[in-house]
């Protein structure tokens, strides 16, 4: 009898996820209003399902999840964060694999106005004394730089500045007397004069 064989090979192939760029940096100014997006692609296996997320909360993904041969947007924020290098990780998992996108944050000195408090409230009863001036104070997380400030809301409505560059105190008092009772509310807009950063205080 004749004998015939066969070979028969199999191949196993390791689940793969990768990400293009594989890291990303990032410049934002002290506490700016905006933020920074970049996009990444996913390959690796095709069709895998992939699941994303960051471990900071400066560090936002989107979507956070999907499948090899699309992209992910990745966002970060300087909003309450002060000048220095932050550092984070856009994790990406499925099908046993694992891949980690490093991430950096330069956050460098601002000239934009900060101020402290950004609401304030007063309340008057008639036949009383008006109710004491109240402070916001106007900063920078850089470098002292210039700002103009304007008024909104009414005649009951009073501010004024130590100054036109910071630090600055702004002194903010109402007039009412001879007003109808119920709520009134202005709005105290400062402008810096070195970009477009616009803060506002709520009275």
């Amino acid at each position: 009898a004749t004998q015939l064989t066969v070979p028969v090979t199999m191949t196993l192939s390791a689940t793969t996820l990768t990400a293009t760029p594989g890291s990303l940096a990032f410049t934002l100014a002290a506490n700016a209003t905006g933020t920074a997006t970049q996009a990444v692609q996913i390959g690796g296996t095709g069709g895998l399902t992939f699941a994303a997320v960051s471990n900071q909360f400066w560090l936002a993904v989107s979507p956070t999840g999907g499948t090899t041969g699309g992209n992910v947007n990745v966002t970060v924020s300087a909003a309450n964060l002060t000048p220095g290098t932050y550092t984070g990780l856009v994790t990406l998992t499925g099908g046993g694999a694992t891949t980690n996108i490093p991430v950096t944050l330069n956050v460098t000195a601002s000239t934009a106005p900060i101020l402290t408090p950004t609401n304030l409230t007063f309340q008057y009863t008639p036949g009383m004394a008006a109710p004491a001036a109240q402070t916001v104070a106007v900063n920078t997380t850089g470098s002292s730089t210039g700002f103009t400030y304007e008024v909104q809301g009414g005649n009951w409505l009073r501010v004024e500045a130590s100054g036109s560059t910071t630090p600055a105190v702004l002194t903010v008092t109402v007039l009412p007397v001879g007003l109808a009772p119920g709520t009134y509310r202005g709005t105290v807009t400062v402008r810096g004069t070195e970009g477009p950063d616009v803060r506002t205080a709520q009275v």
